[in-house]
């Protein structure tokens, strides 16, 4: 980048008056005699959890995403080179001139060779193409279960000979991955290789290299010529984000189902380290072209009481358990799993904590598998994620490992018994209904609409905040494009014929 500033100086200088320049690679954006409102543009608000006497409260700090610096002499602001088309075009919507000087390293990447790809559904011969003609790094957003890896394979075979990175978070989006790349491109004598995610492999390949996030230490960071990143919103926790500053050379694109929902609101940082959107598919649009499945999200009125001295000291860490473990619970769990939906629907029970899980496995009773990664060793994972895969259990209860990264292809039902916020699990939960087969006849997701059942219940924060938490994922399913009700438990058999499925017998068939 400085030698591009230095052989642009004489311009620079001639235009000072007229011109806000840009100089971009695949890493920062320098923006010469930037303006000092550029400074607010590009510093947002995080939010942390922190104790504050003796309870866990939300703080929010101002994380500026930018440093001031000179170049050459030249006063500059250095920021995210994913910013630099938003940078852009707020300096022009204020009357500036951008001159924009493209400072990536020219020939590492070779023109995409389209004609290499093939066996495309729907529209995602021109969503890969849209990505792949753009040139350059930024994030692709397909709805779960739209074909977001068979994108993938594609791309990987649009560049032969390039030297590829996927990053991906967890073992078993790794290993995945990895299955699904051999099955794909191992005929096509592309090499892959694992890092990280339980492989002992410790040299990259000179091909293909399916990496875990917490492993790109073991990566030749300079030598990778294009980044794929799956589930890209993991990427910006503190001790991921730096990444994919450390590899210079790299187009990166990343890849999601979810763009927004994060509890410490670093979205934002994804549009930084990879750049704008070049293909997007809404769920609504996918649904249309019948790439995905409708999925209905039926919310049960759940209101709670509780007493006035249990109100004043019932925060939010306190609430969640009140409700999650109460017998009412309880006993609608049971009536889910063992009464209303038919016994050969294979169905997910979400839950939170260790202690939870012992609650509703009480509860359904022992046939339940219980699927938590801290009760599991990795053997033990993997011998239960295949069961759920080839449905052998039919009903499980089961904490986040099984919110991404894995397929499960004979899921019929979904209960939220874990409740939380509008995070990325809100959409990535339902999101494992939304794989269309012939032989499907459900996806259905039951989650819980939390609210104070009087005025003395309105006291209890904890309460309030479950209610707040309600209306979000509510307002989550709509917008999302589900079908989306909130129904008394009473009404929930007529709620389901209303929106399409229909009892006949103890089994539930579609119109």
């Amino acid at each position: 980048m400085k030698e591009s500033v230095r052989l642009h100086q004489n311009e620079v200088l001639a235009s000072l008056t007229s011109s806000v320049w840009m100089f971009v690679d695949e890493v920062f954006t320098a923006i010469l005699h930037p303006p000092s409102w550029l400074e607010a543009s590009l510093t947002f608000k995080v939010k942390s959890l922190e104790l504050v006497k003796g309870r866990r409260k939300s703080v929010w700090t101002n994380r500026p995403e930018y440093v001031l610096d000179t170049i050459d002499g030249f006063p500059c602001l250095v920021t995210h080179q994913g910013f630099a088309p938003r940078v852009r075009t707020e300096l022009e919507a204020k009357g500036f001139h951008v001159r924009e000087i493209d400072c990536r390293v020219p020939g590492l990447l070779p023109e995409p060779r389209l004609d290499l790809m093939r066996g495309f559904r729907f529209s995602q011969e021109e969503l890969t193409t849209q990505t792949l003609l753009a040139r350059r790094s930024g994030r692709v957003a397909l709805p779960t279960r739209f074909g977001k890896t068979f994108v993938m394979i594609n791309i990987i075979r649009a560049y032969p000979g390039v030297k590829i990175v996927i990053l991906a978070p967890g073992a078993d989006l790794v290993r995945q991955l990895v299955t699904d790349l051999k099955a794909a491109l191992g005929p096509e004598g592309r090499e892959i290789k694992q890092i990280g995610g339980g492989s002992t492999t410790r040299f990259m390949s000179e091909d293909i290299t399916v990496c875990s996030m917490d492993s790109t230490h073991k990566l030749d960071l300079e030598s990778i010529r294009l980044l794929i990143c799956d589930e890209i919103h993991a990427l910006p926790s503190p001790s991921r984000q730096d990444i994919l500053l450390d590899m210079p050379l790299a187009m990166k694109i990343g890849m999601t189902a979810s763009m927004t929902g994060r509890f410490d609101q670093r979205d934002y940082l994804l549009e930084g380290l990879f750049g704008p959107v070049l293909a997007h598919r809404t769920y609504t649009e996918a649904t249309q072209e019948k790439a995905v499945e409708q999925i209905t999200a039926i919310m049960i009125d759940w209101p709670v009481a509780v007493s006035a001295a249990d109100a004043r000291y019932m925060d939010r860490d306190a609430a969640m358990p009140f409700v999650q473990q109460s017998e009412k619970m309880a006993r609608c769990v049971r009536w889910l799993a063992n009464e209303m939906l038919p016994a050969d629907w294979q169905t997910l029970f979400f839950i939170q904590t260790e202690a939870h899980a012992n609650f509703l496995l009480d509860a359904i009773g022992s046939e339940t598998a219980v699927a938590m990664a801290k009760l599991l060793t990795t053997k033990q994972r993997k011998i239960l994620t295949e069961k759920v895969r080839h449905n052998h259990i039919s009903r499980a209860i089961c904490s986040n490992i099984f919110v991404q990264g894995v397929t499960f292809h004979d899921i019929m039902a979904l209960v939220n018994c874990a409740l939380g916020g509008a995070s990325t699990t809100t959409i990535q939960k339902p999101g494992r209904l939304a794989e269309v087969r012939e032989e499907k006849i459900g996806a259905l997701m039951i989650d819980f609409y939390v609210r104070p059942a009087d005025k003395v219940t309105e006291s209890a924060s904890g309460i309030m905040q479950l209610w707040r938490e309600s209306q979000a994922r509510q307002k989550s399913y709509e917008d999302t494009g589900y079908i989306t009700k909130v129904v008394r438990a009473g009404d929930l058999v007529q709620a389901l014929v209303d929106t399409g499925i229909s009892f006949r017998g103890s089994k539930i068939t579609k119109r």
